[in-house]
């Protein structure tokens, strides 16, 4: 059974909700170098 996770942009945060494994983790990974610009708290 795959998991899900959820981000979020909040202001100088990265939230992340759900189930944290390779295989959920591997979307926001390809994403990253767009997604921690200005990111001060990554908030799991």
């Amino acid at each position: 059974m795959i998991g899900k996770l959820n981000w979020q942009l909040q202001t100088n945060s990265l939230l992340l909700q759900g189930d944290l494994d390779r295989d959920t983790l591997l979307p926001l990974w390809q994403q990253r170098n767009k997604m921690i610009t200005d990111i001060d708290c990554i908030d799991v």
